[in-house]
């Protein structure tokens, strides 16, 4: 299988200042990644680093108010694991052995050849994704684009239905993420009239998170059951984390490999 295949699994933060080349390069990634955000300059992206916990960052080396190597170091301050594959249109060796001096995976020069791009972003999939022969292909787990985004839409359509059935309120946006063993669920805008008039009050945020949390867990059988049937795999529930105030609900599955 070529690694190439497992694009559709990452999740990818894209910082470029040059808004022409941000659309061109979203574009390509949105075609092979499994989820792209963007920001055009070094601020921007380190509040959607904070925001979308990314797997790999692409940054752009000069921009605006903060560039690549000083938003990457701000990066590698508490977290040095993510890569980072940094753009620019400077060949410049002492730039290069600053950016690997801050933690920086890979250099890749301007104007972006887009083998060279997608070729960086394969490697370090396998580091991301800690892949080893038999696990993202065998097992029957998805590799594929298309039939991914197809069981991601499908298990939306679950919780969807689930919280319309139950609580007589569906949520306003559900987001999925199936990345290898694990099924990342978001559910956005989920708290009913009476919650919502019970959160006036800050202090019944936490009693409102908890019997959310308990919601979910009363229905772990029927949740992974759903799943388990749309996926072809025994899945199970692993963590559930309710939050009142920003009135969002988080949900991860893993799917159990034998």
């Amino acid at each position: 299988m070529d690694k190439k295949s497992y694009l559709s699994n990452l999740r990818v933060l894209l910082v470029e200042d040059d808004l022409d080349t941000l659309r061109q390069m979203e574009i390509m990634l949105r075609r092979r990644c499994g989820k792209v955000y963007t920001a055009n300059n070094g601020k921007l992206g380190i509040k959607a680093y904070e925001s979308v916990d990314p797997d790999v960052i692409i940054t752009d080396l000069k921009m605006p108010l903060m560039g690549g190597i000083e938003m990457s170091r701000k990066i590698r301050e508490t977290d040095r694991e993510t890569p980072i594959i940094i753009t620019t249109a400077f060949d410049d060796k002492e730039v290069i052995l600053k950016a690997v001096d801050v933690g920086i995976n890979k250099y890749i020069v301007k104007p972006i050849d887009t083998e060279a791009l997608l070729g960086a972003l394969s490697e370090v999939s396998v580091q991301v994704l800690k892949i080893q022969d038999g696990i993202l292909t065998g097992s029957g787990l998805i590799v594929d684009r298309e039939e991914k985004l197809k069981k991601e839409a499908d298990i939306k359509q679950i919780f969807a239905t689930l919280l319309k059935e139950e609580t007589g309120k569906g949520p306003q946006v559900v987001k999925v993420f199936i990345q290898g063993t694990i099924v990342k669920v978001t559910l956005d805008s989920v708290l009913t009239k009476m919650e919502l008039s019970m959160i006036a009050n800050e202090k019944n945020y936490r009693m409102i998170s908890y019997t959310r949390e308990v919601f979910y867990l009363d229905r772990k059988e029927r949740m992974e059951k759903a799943m388990s049937g749309q996926l072809g795999m025994d899945v199970m529930l692993r963590h559930v984390t309710c939050n009142a105030k920003e009135n969002r609900d988080d949900l991860q599955f893993e799917l159990k490999i034998y």
